[in-house]
């Protein structure tokens, strides 16, 4: 049995049909095709126009960690980058994760919002020293309206798991 996985992003509820074509014997043989077909309804988003997904298990117990401060630099309402600033004002190394969410307040729970096009990246984290400063940016779409925030996870040389955010709130999209 040969399995693919596809992700698919922001599709309204509805009837949809995926088809994969494959060959009957060799390149050469007649083309045919395997279909499966779905019903997507009711969005799990409750109406927000972006995927979402939960925080991430490694953060269900995490807290703030004091001295360890997140500042939001500029975000474009055009679609193109979200800025921000992660200060470790603490005696201690902190391990960053590999990158940070943007994530929404629904019905009372942080969600990480998922851009189609996101991808992994490096599977090492970078360290930022003790009382050092870093710069960073991720790219978004364009938010619609909204309670958010950046969160960025750590780890401390203890294997303590530590997460830094800033809210910030959209109440009218901008162009």
């Amino acid at each position: 049995m040969y399995k693919r996985q596809a992700k698919f992003y922001n599709l309204p509820n509805g009837r949809y049909r995926v088809v994969q074509p494959y060959r009957l014997g060799s390149e050469t043989g007649e083309t045919e095709y395997a279909a499966a077909e779905f019903i997507l309804e009711d969005r799990p988003q409750k109406g927000f126009a972006l995927d979402t997904q939960p925080i991430p298990e490694q953060y269900a117990g995490a807290q703030a960690t004091e001295g360890v401060t997140l500042e939001l630099d500029e975000y474009s309402f055009g679609g193109s980058f979200f800025g921000y600033k992660l200060i470790n004002d603490t005696d201690y190394d902190l391990t960053l994760d590999r990158e940070g969410y943007i994530q929404v307040l629904l019905d009372g729970e942080w969600q990480n919002v998922v851009f189609p096009g996101d991808h992994d990246l490096p599977i090492e984290g970078e360290v930022l020293k003790a009382h050092a400063q870093v710069s960073k940016s991720m790219s978004c779409d364009a938010l619609p309206i909204g309670k958010y925030r950046v969160f960025y996870g750590f780890m401390l040389k203890d294997s303590t798991v530590g997460y830094v955010s800033a809210e910030f709130e959209i109440a009218q999209n901008e162009q």
